[in-house]
């Protein structure tokens, strides 16, 4: 519904709509932007948990890059597999 005062033209039921959009949009991106930090924290955790395990087992790392810890700990377990062999 629409009418006019002068020559300004205003809505009254797209004001409403536009106000439920805004809130729909601010919502939607406050639960991505939650979504987002719980998947890096996530990640993070579980490369903790991952390298306590890792120190645990002595394993001796360069840096502290996920690949090389992971890199290393194959090799460890190649060199324990190897002398089980011989």
């Amino acid at each position: 519904m629409h009418f006019c005062v002068g020559k300004k033209r205003f809505g009254i039921g797209l004001t409403a709509l536009l106000i439920l959009w805004i809130k729909l949009e601010s919502l939607a991106s406050l639960l991505a932007a939650i979504l987002l930090l719980l998947t890096f924290l996530l990640k993070y955790f579980l490369y903790l948990i991952s390298l306590l395990i890792i120190s645990r087992l002595n394993v001796t790392f360069a840096d502290f890059s996920f690949f090389s810890v992971i890199n290393s700990f194959a090799a460890k377990l190649k060199k324990k597999d190897d002398a089980a062999n011989f």
